[in-house]
């Protein structure tokens, strides 16, 4: 066989095979199509939470000159003194952490806290 007609066949094949992949594609089930959304029932409300305590949560703020971590619920004794002094932020991240900033997520106060260290 010469190299043309093998060129020929290849190309040939590769149309048969393209034409018998788009008609598989078309030929699949099709999703219905609605006018108008059928009826459904909303989804019931979320529960209001009851406010029995404090949130759950994390407040990074100073302690004795440091950053410390405190639990929400807990608020006497810190979980983690950090080895950073506040001294050495500047004035403007001194004085948000004097206020305290307030996390809900504890790997959020781990990120935080990078933007501090060493």
């Amino acid at each position: 066989m010469n190299i043309k007609a093998k060129i020929i066949s290849s190309i040939t094949a590769l149309a048969l095979a393209g034409i018998f992949l788009t008609a598989l594609a078309l030929s699949g089930p099709e999703a219905p199509v609605y006018s108008t959304p059928p009826d459904m029932e909303p989804p019931p409300a979320p529960a209001e939470p009851e406010s029995a305590g404090p949130a759950e949560g994390f407040w990074v703020c100073e302690h004795d000159g440091y950053i410390a971590v405190y639990h929400n619920a807990e608020r006497g004794t810190p979980l983690e003194t950090t080895g950073i002094p506040l001294r050495s932020l500047r004035a403007g991240d001194q004085e948000m952490l004097r206020e305290g900033v307030f996390f809900e997520d504890y790997m959020d106060v781990v990120l935080f806290l990078e933007d501090f260290g060493p």
